[in-house]
């Protein structure tokens, strides 16, 4: 589990990295597993981030985990008077399966009627 977070971390520096080199706010995270770099992503960096992932068991932990996230920053606001920017920022989430061979058009359709 370690070498997940570690990895996602790496790979959150990187994409922060570009988004702000490119002035880019929005990150599609596909194959999103249970949204670890996505939740990096939106309350880290600010970042709109929509993930998709196939396997619905795993969206349904993606937002148990931002659910908790969500109640850790709510604490430290509430208990050090912390102002957090990023706290309403969270990942939105599509169950989807995408296919390799997909056109432009019919992703973004999936991806933006999906988002739950």
């Amino acid at each position: 589990m370690i070498a997940v977070y570690l990895n996602a971390l790496y790979i959150y520096q990187v994409v922060s990295m570009l988004c702000k080199a490119s002035a880019c706010s929005n990150v599609v995270d596909v194959g999103s597993g249970q949204g670890h770099l996505s939740r990096l992503l939106a309350f880290g960096y600010g970042l709109h981030v929509t993930s998709v992932e196939a396997d619905s068991s795993h969206v349904t932990g993606a937002r148990r985990f931002d659910s908790e996230v969500k109640r850790g920053i709510n604490k430290e606001i509430q208990n050090k008077g912390l102002q957090v920017l990023h706290a309403k920022l969270e990942p939105k989430y599509v169950a989807q399966r995408i296919a390799a061979n997909i056109s432009r058009d019919d992703f973004t359709s999936k991806v933006i009627g999906h988002q739950v």
